[in-house]
C-alpha cells in the first residue's frame, strides 16, 4: 500500500516537473479563466458550466478547468446536498434568488450544466469577472 502511494506520489511530481517548463518549447495554457469562454446565453437565462469538487473546506470558485468554472463546495457528495450547496452558492455569486439556479445536465455527476435565469450574458459575465479578479 505504501509503494502504491509513494508510486502515485513520484508521477504526480514528475508530472509537475513535466509541464513546469522543463521540456523546451512546451507552453502552458493561462490558468485564468475567461469569463466568455464559460458562459453561454440561453433562451431563459445563461449556461454555466462547472465542476464541482464537494468536501473543501468552504465554498468558493477555485478558477477554471478547461471550459468549466471549478467550484469546491463544503458538503458532501451525499443526497444532493453538494447540489444544493453549489445553487446557494452561485446564487449569491451571481445575484439572483436560489431558485433561479436550475442543473439542467449532470446532477449526478462531477461536470455540471447550471441555468441561471432571468440573467442576461452581460451581467452574467460581469459578476463572474468580478469574482474571478478578487
Amino acid at each position: 500500500m505504501a509503494e502504491e502511494a509513494d508510486l502515485a506520489k513520484r508521477r504526480k511530481i514528475g508530472k509537475m516537473i513535466c509541464l513546469s517548463g522543463v521540456f523546451p518549447g512546451l507552453t502552458l495554457p493561462s490558468t485564468d479563466p475567461d469569463p466568455a469562454l464559460l458562459l453561454r446565453s440561453s433562451p431563459d437565462g445563461v449556461l454555466l458550466r462547472i465542476k464541482v469538487v464537494p468536501g473543501a473546506r468552504h465554498s468558493a470558485v477555485s478558477g477554471s478547468l478547461g471550459d468549466c468554472l471549478k467550484i469546491t463546495v463544503a458538503a458532501p457528495p451525499e443526497g444532493g446536498r453538494a447540489n444544493r450547496e453549489v445553487c446557494d452558492f452561485l446564487a449569491k455569486v451571481f445575484g439572483v434568488s436560489r431558485r433561479d439556479v436550475k442543473i439542467s445536465a449532470g446532477a449526478k455527476q462531477p461536470r455540471k450544466s447550471i441555468e441561471l435565469l432571468g440573467l442576461d450574458l452581460g451581467s452574467a459575465r460581469d459578476r463572474l469577472q468580478a469574482v474571478l479578479g478578487s
